[in-house]
């Protein structure tokens, strides 16, 4: 969040000049370095420096936190979607992860999300296989449902929060639903499937065939999941809020159908 880092200098550089400049009236004042007949002036730019610094300080964080006073309900309810919004994606891969990628017990958000193991899910994955703890038929019909229905809640984010997620959140928010391998791309994999099938085109079943994620579409997954980890403990004492999980282990089946459940998805 680099252009976070950014406005947060922007706000301390002043603070910073205004401390320096009261530093230097106090100096030259008890000093008295250019003659008594200065003094006056150094007290009243003194004084003025002083209120100038309460003004920035005090008044603008004043402000401010009336400001995320007002925006909270907004904020406690684009929270809720977007951390539904991660944790079905979450759903689709760590599934994928559990029946395709061997010998692991435990793995973090980080590692989910990588080129290693989704080069794993990716040559493992058969579109007509039975996607375990679910109904659906086949990967492809499942992939398809969640896609619908996931980009479907991305676009309602966009359109109804823009005022109070970031703009580094609006981007990869919109990247995911529009342009990532992860989200995007799977809007028209059934047709490629059903096109590839009927030509007979080798290997169309394997899920290789049609997306490649590669460190973009991580990054946005990543920067979206990090807003949810920053805003959760300010919220966290609402009423139905979840945080977005760090990790999960083998029998994070009992995480996933209660995120099912509780989403009603």
């Amino acid at each position: 969040m680099a252009k976070k880092k950014k406005r947060n200098m922007l706000f301390i550089i002043p603070i910073v000049i205004l401390a320096l400049l009261a530093v230097a009236c106090f100096f030259l004042w008890k000093c008295s370095a250019l003659g008594e007949e200065y003094r006056e002036i150094w007290v009243n730019l003194l004084a003025g420096f002083i209120a100038s610094f309460i003004m920035v300080v005090v008044i603008e964080q004043l402000l401010k936190l009336h400001e995320e006073q007002k925006k909270r309900p907004l904020l406690i309810a684009a929270y809720r979607e977007v951390q539904m919004f991660v944790s079905r994606i979450n759903v689709i891969w760590i599934s994928a992860c559990k029946q395709y990628v061997d010998n692991w017990m435990t793995i973090s958000h980080d590692a989910l999300y990588s080129d290693t193991t989704f080069s794993r899910i990716l040559q493992g994955l058969n579109l007509e296989d039975a996607p375990e703890n679910t109904l659906a038929q086949n990967w492809i019909s499942y992939l398809d449902e969640k896609y619908n229905s996931i980009n479907f809640l991305g676009n309602s984010i966009l359109n109804r929060y823009i005022t109070v997620l970031d703009p580094e959140v609006i981007y990869s928010l919109h990247r995911l639903v529009n342009d990532s391998e992860l989200l995007g791309r799977l809007s028209d994999l059934k047709s490629m499937w059903e096109l590839n099938k009927k030509m007979d085109v080798p290997n169309y079943n394997r899920l290789d065939k049609y997306i490649k994620p590669d460190a973009d579409d991580f990054s946005w997954m990543k920067d979206i999941t990090k807003w949810c980890e920053d805003i959760y403990p300010k919220i966290k004492d609402e009423p139905s809020i979840f945080p977005v999980a760090k990790k999960f282990s083998t029998s994070s089946m009992t995480y996933i159908e209660r995120i099912e459940f509780e989403k009603g998805d």
